[in-house]
């Protein structure tokens, strides 16, 4: 009898130590697990962190890259309008070319026909025959035509 206590109490103290090294081994593995959890947290946050500040940087270049598009649609158009500008200046000074020649023409009609250019500039106060406009309106009304 004293033999089966004896191994009742064996039998016992090794389940006692089981159940301890397991209860051991259990909380050894839940540090780990815990450790695991707060690493995981730790690699989220960062990852938000990371994911919030990607969105920040893509907003900020997506509001820079429509900054520049504005830029450019109005460098274009303003290029545009400069074109249009001197395709107008050209004009312009082909006009104003033509009517130079034609008052060249008419000075040369009115030299051939015996009238000094010279006394009309005196009578009539204009110096520079450039300002075609001008020129013309004298000429005109000079010949009649």
């Amino acid at each position: 009898m004293e033999n089966s206590h004896r191994q009742d109490t064996i039998a016992q103290q090794t389940t006692l130590e089981n159940a301890f090294r397991m209860k051991i081994k259990n909380e050894r593995s839940m540090a780990q697990m815990r450790s695991e959890i707060f690493k995981l947290k730790k690699q989220i946050q960062r990852e938000r962190i990371h994911n919030y500040l990607n969105k920040f940087e893509w907003t900020k270049i997506k509001d820079e890259l429509c900054e520049l598009r504005a830029k450019d649609k109005f460098l274009k158009a303003t290029m545009n309008d400069t074109n249009k500008v001197k395709v107008t200046m050209r004009a312009r000074n082909f006009k104003l070319t033509q009517e130079s020649d034609e008052i060249r023409q008419d000075i040369e009609k009115i030299e051939k026909e015996g009238i000094d250019i010279s006394d009309l500039k005196q009578i009539y106060g204009f110096h520079n025959f450039d300002y075609a406009d001008q020129a013309k309106r004298k000429v005109e009304s000079i010949v009649g035509f």
